[in-house]
């Protein structure tokens, strides 16, 4: 059996992500957060997006490479690309250059280390999202609780998932986000029991 089981939890911000992360740590896996977003504050678009895909690549390829066990991240830096697309559309970046820059982050994406289970977490309905998000309460709510946004990052992350999920993960798990955090993490646990035990 490998030694380094990995998951990755993808889905538009206030999805439930983290949330979900950290009941798997609870239950004694290696939780590995991949959040930037104080150390971006202030930063343009592009300059942002860059330092997300950059840090969140980094701390991927570190915990995908040294630590043993089980470990669970919260993202992946695959969820970059639509983000990057959203804010660079709104910044008057021609289609071209969001493309240019979309693909370099994918051809990346592609080199590193195959995470063990890809974990989308799909919302039946945006007002789920938005309604954690209140929850949250975080400075720049009035940014992430819009529903053009939501729906732009959810479809554009399902469709990169779609297309890219069977060639970075070992298994795809689509959950519905409404479904509470200790029963999300459960279908992980045992999507991953089950993988897991085809390598014995």
């Amino acid at each position: 059996m490998t030694s380094r089981i990995t998951i990755a939890i993808v889905g538009v911000h206030g999805v439930g992500k983290t949330v979900t992360a950290q009941v798997l740590a609870r239950r004694g896996y290696h939780y590995r957060q991949l959040e930037v977003i104080e150390e971006a504050y202030g930063l343009n678009p592009l300059e942002r997006q860059l330092l997300f895909f950059l840090s969140y690549t980094r701390e991927y390829l570190k915990a995908t490479t040294r630590v043993k066990g089980y470990t669970v991240f919260d993202s992946h830096p695959l969820l970059v690309v639509p983000y990057t697309e959203y804010w660079l559309k709104q910044q008057d970046y021609s289609d071209l250059e969001i493309r240019k820059l979309t693909k370099m982050m994918v051809d990346t994406i592609l080199f590193l280390p195959k995470t063990t289970l890809l974990v989308y977490l799909k919302p039946l309905s945006l007002e789920t999202v938005v309604k954690r998000l209140k929850l949250r309460r975080r400075f720049n709510l009035d940014e992430e609780a819009r529903i053009d946004y939501i729906e732009f990052i959810d479809r554009r992350t399902r469709f990169y998932v779609e297309l890219l999920g069977k060639r970075i993960a070992r298994e795809v798990l689509v959950i519905e986000a409404e479904k509470e955090a200790h029963e999300r993490a459960d279908v992980i646990h045992r999507a991953l029991l089950k993988h897991v035990a085809t390598l014995l």
